[in-house]
């Protein structure tokens, strides 16, 4: 008997994307505008509360990528 091959959980970055998918378009400008406020004033916990937001988790390489910015 053949095993199932195993699907990989969806990283951060496709989490964000169906998070986005899911929202109207106000919403989207709105943590749009979140995250970039956040990034002009160099201002890490709004910038964080946007990631999360957008479905980032904490512990992943692609939050780890973007808090390097």
């Amino acid at each position: 008997m053949a095993e199932k091959p195993k699907i990989p959980p969806p990283g951060t970055a496709e989490t964000a994307k169906v998070a986005l998918a899911r929202m109207s378009e106000r919403e989207r400008k709105e943590i749009r505008a979140l995250v970039q406020r956040a990034l002009d004033e160099r201002d890490l916990p709004k910038f964080k509360a946007g990631l999360l937001k957008l479905g980032f988790d904490e512990n992943s390489a692609a939050y780890e990528k973007m808090m390097k910015l």
